[in-house]
């Protein structure tokens, strides 16, 4: 029974004397801690035994009783008073303090930086509320991740050799004591490493002071320069998927391959004509319900190191029109529903592409071999056969299930040197690359003309060495062979989702929707400032179009492709049609790459029901839940893909601090200038503290006006920069402007001001 009596304690006794009349021990968290465990009542003893036993015990359960904490319930019993403590989110800032999130509380929880225990970034954590709205965090209940990577470091202090632990997420602290054993200290010294967050016992805190925490090695991951040692932390960190279950493995290895007889000799193979039509068969031959078309000529164009080739074109002139042959690999052949490989497939939604490696969707042996278009082997597919005029205008569509032989694989390179010496393309696939792009010209020049907007956003190409070492980084644009293969892929995926919404299959649209009215607003009002002159704005992909129109080819052109990505919406997947606001098309879907998207592969799905005569049935169940998924999947494969990008780029940048480099200015914070680089590709920051004079900040033009000089900053404007930091805990460049003062300026440490 708790006595009525005060205690005299001792001087080190844990009173919590030194935290003020409102703030808890570590002792009194602890207990608090520990009975929030308990769903019941639990004895007084039993919690003062656990929590330290004796006076110390007692004195906490008297405390928090007092601070109305712990109730009592019954004449021995205590729990915890309702109400009283909160469960939620934290959100840790750089410099210490944070914000608890709690469901159904309209308002986050700010906790002071003293008051934040011995919670990390993202941890659920149990809280308590002063009568100024302060928050005080009594422990974690539950840690976001207990896997922690970072670099070893062994140093020697007082003749000591210890280890250390520089965690390489900036959620955490700079540097935490780490654990290892004799054998693999000096292995692990240097390299990158995954340590494990030992847990706070319960009853122990006195022993844990706040804001500490200890690690104890787990495993050494290799050079922490290293794209694989790198791609393994992404992976970690966004828990990606990486080995198939064995079950859909063997599925994979027990696919056979094509069964097919042999055909005569292609007539591409010698380079002739044939009088044959696609679908004529030798004596003898029959390939069921799939059309032969090995006597037409397909190519694949994809990039010099890829390895899985799911689409391939065919192109043939009659009379002034063109006949488009889209070939894409028949997956679903191989993957059923229901299958351990369909469900494996489902689950990750998306292969996710890293410089110098995949993790890819399906198994090697479908994404790499069966369902993989190779040269000179045969491959299922479905095929679009799509009949276009000589402006690109749709004559008529059908689609097949078929068989084809890939003639040539060509890289893009190859495909541009076609292009770009068109006279000497002698050779029939040489010739239909030629053809090929007519075609593409005229389908693109139709799509701008019903306001189709047009971007041209470089990508980080990375050069790796054998250990994975980035040795160059580079933008590449999309030229015309990426841009041939692009129409032909827009006007299957196109036609596709006509003929299935004309017959009202049960399908995943690739939805774009309006973009938001008041973002819409603030890009007019940012490209007026660059001095455009577009006119009133208007919730149609044409008006964007015209601004890019009016924007292509100036100084601007990067900046405001990048400003119209901003306001646009992300595409997502939906069973309903609310058309592509970018491509200005009416109804779209994803058809073209169904070994590395799932939404693809319900789509062929769709189309083999329709061909085989099938009612939908149960085919429109569970769409709306399946395209957030798939939507999901496809953010989550953006999200590690750029921040794997960021990863290598800060990395390739640290040995570079000291150069300058020509940027424009792509925003403004109130304490930073954001720049893009555009060779080679990056983006950075300027802290407005190191600029050579004080500057005021507004917001609504999106500039800096220096407060002497009067020079204005302003988005677009192009600015010569120094890299003075690569932080590879934040994944952010620093910059400094490369001029030692402009007209005017003088040197401030002061931050913008301005609203």
């Amino acid at each position: 029974m708790l006595t009525k009596k005060r205690r005299q304690s001792s001087r080190n006794s844990g009173k919590s004397k030194d935290f003020g009349p409102a703030s808890l021990s570590a002792g009194e968290r602890a207990m608090l801690l520990w009975l929030y465990g308990y769903d019941k009542s639990v004895l007084a003893r039993e919690i003062i035994s656990h929590a330290a036993g004796g006076d110390i015990g007692r004195e906490h359960l008297e405390r928090l009783m007092r601070l109305g904490l712990i109730e009592r319930h019954g004449r021995n019993r205590c729990r915890l008073a309702a109400g009283k403590l909160l469960t939620g989110s934290f959100s840790r800032a750089d410099k210490g303090f944070g914000f608890v999130a709690v469901a159904g509380r309209a308002e986050d929880i700010f906790i002071p930086a003293r008051k934040t225990a011995a919670a990390f970034h993202g941890d659920t954590v149990l809280v308590r509320l002063d009568k100024g709205g302060e928050g005080e965090i009594i422990g974690v209940t539950e840690r976001r991740r207990t896997l922690l990577a970072g670099i070893c470091r062994l140093e020697k202090r007082r003749g000591a050799e210890r280890a250390i632990f520089l965690p390489e997420d900036g959620h955490y602290p700079e540097v935490l004591p780490l654990t290892v054993d004799g054998k693999n200290g000096s292995l692990a010294d240097g390299k990158m490493v995954l340590a494990r967050l030992v847990q706070l016992p319960s009853g122990s805190a006195e022993s844990w002071p706040p804001n500490q925490a200890r690690v104890v090695l787990e495993e050494v991951l290799g050079d922490p320069d290293s794209a694989f040692v790198q791609a393994r932390l992404v992976i970690l960190a966004h828990k990606l998927p990486l080995a198939f279950p064995q079950a859909a493995i063997d599925e994979a290895a027990a696919m056979p391959e094509p069964a097919w007889e042999p055909v005569w000799e292609p007539a591409w193979e010698v380079n002739r004509e044939t009088s044959r039509e696609p679908g004529d068969y030798p004596p003898g031959h029959s390939a069921g319900s799939r059309k032969d078309l090995r006597q037409v000529l397909h190519i694949t164009i994809d990039g010099e190191d890829a390895k899985d080739f799911d689409d391939a074109i065919a192109i043939e002139r009659h009379g002034d029109n063109f006949r488009l042959y889209v070939s894409i690999a028949d997956v679903g052949h191989y993957v059923r529903p229901g299958s351990a490989l369909d469900e494996e497939a489902r689950k990750r939604g998306t292969s996710i592409y890293f410089p110098g490696m995949v993790i890819p969707m399906l198994p090697e042996r479908l994404s790499n071999d069966l369902c993989s278009l190779k040269p000179r082997e045969p491959r299922f597919c479905l095929t679009a056969i799509l009949d276009f005029s000589a402006d690109g205008k749709l004559l008529a569509k059908s689609f097949c299930r078929s068989l084809i032989i890939s003639g040539r694989r060509c890289a893009y390179s190859e495909a541009a040197a076609v292009l770009k010496s068109q006279d000497q393309a002698t050779e029939r696939w040489q010739q239909a690359i030629v053809l090929a792009s007519e075609l593409a010209a005229a389908l693109r020049q139709r799509r701008q003309e019903n306001g189709a907007i047009s971007l041209s956003i470089a990508e980080p190409i990375f050069t790796l060495d054998e250990n994975g070492h980035t040795v160059s980084l580079a933008g590449r644009q999309n030229g015309p062979a990426h841009q041939l293969i692009e129409e032909c892929m827009l006007a299957a995926n196109i036609a596709v989702a006509k003929e299935l919404t004309a017959k009202n299959r049960a399908f995943l649209y690739r939805i774009h929707e309006v973009p938001d009215e008041e973002k819409t607003e603030n890009f007019y009002q940012l490209v007026c400032s660059l001095g455009l002159h577009p006119p009133p704005p208007a919730l149609s992909p044409a008006w964007f179009a015209a601004v890019m129109g009016e924007a292509a080819g100036t100084a601007k052109e990067y900046v405001i492709g990048n400003l119209l990505l901003r306001t646009l919406r992300q595409a997502r997947y939906a069973p309903e049609n609310s058309g592509h606001f970018a491509l200005a098309a009416a109804c779209y879907c994803h058809f073209t790459s169904p070994i590395r998207r799932y939404p693809d592969l319900l789509t062929h799905r769709a189309l083999a029901r329709l061909f085989d005569g099938e009612n939908e049935g149960s085919g429109w169940e569970r769409l709306d839940e399946e395209g957030d998924w798939q939507s999901s999947r496809e953010r989550l494969a953006i999200t590690a893909s750029r921040e794997m990008n960021d990863r290598l780029r800060v990395i390739f940048m640290a040995d570079r601090l000291g150069e300058i480099f020509v940027a424009v200015i792509s925003g403004f914070s109130r304490t930073m200038i954001f720049i893009d680089i555009a060779e080679p590709p990056l983006t950075g920051a300027i802290a407005l503290d190191t600029l050579p004079e004080y500057c005021f900040y507004d917001r609504e033009r999106q500039r800096l006006t220096g407060e002497i000089s009067r020079k204005i900053l302003a988005i677009g404007d192009p600015l010569a920069v120094q890299l003075i930091e690569a932080d590879r805990r934040r994944r952010r460049l620093h910059f400094v402007i490369a001029e030692k003062g402009g007209p005017g300026f003088r040197r401030s440490r002061r931050a913008a001001k301005g609203g």
